[in-house]
């Protein structure tokens, strides 16, 4: 089970939802939390309106508007129509559907150090940097490139290997390829 956290933004257009653990965007209204256990329903379906957390919100406006009616100013058309929200899934780590990785190339030995970005979509053209000491990281040859902790690349050998990056606390990995010309 995991636990969600709701926020209106400050111009009352915007409803932000994320991991308890994530910190939103300042001269908000922290609205309250939820409990989801349906991990075949993830936060990413959010985009698409069918699914259990868009009902969660929506519960969290209305009980807020309803347990104190001077609340009913907070909300747009009093919360008639959800239609008016925008609801966004805050947060990198907690909301991004996949990472990516672009190849790396070096021309000689060295060190380089990759980019991971969690992104939300596919065609997501800016996406939100990782933390590399967030990963467990390996390399496919050691024999040709070798990879801290940290997601250094040190480069040993002419050739090509893959390079995969998997969250230590979550299920999405990345491969990419690094090269040495």
């Amino acid at each position: 089970m995991i636990t969600y956290k709701v926020n209106l933004s400050a111009d009352k257009k915007t409803v932000y939802v994320g991991k308890d653990t994530v910190a939103f965007p300042g001269g908000g209204t922290d609205l309250g939390t939820y409990v989801h256990d349906d991990p075949t329903d993830p936060l990413g379906a959010l985009k698409s309106g069918h699914s259990r957390h868009f009902e969660h919100i929506r519960e969290i406006l209305g009980r807020r508007s309803w347990a104190n009616p001077a609340n009913a100013a907070l909300f747009p058309n009093n919360i008639i129509d959800m239609a008016s929200i925008k609801i966004v899934r805050y947060g990198a780590a907690e909301t991004a559907d996949y990472l990516s990785a672009a190849n790396v190339t070096r021309a000689g030995a060295g060190t380089i150090t990759p980019v991971v970005k969690y992104r939300t979509e596919v065609g997501d053209v800016g996406g939100v940097n990782a933390v590399l000491t967030d990963f467990n990281w390996v390399s496919s040859d050691p024999t040709k490139a070798t990879v801290s902790a940290a997601g250094v690349i040190t480069y040993v050998a002419v050739g090509v290997t893959n390079i995969t990056a998997t969250e230590k606390n979550g299920t999405k990995s990345v491969t990419f390829k690094a090269t040495m010309t």
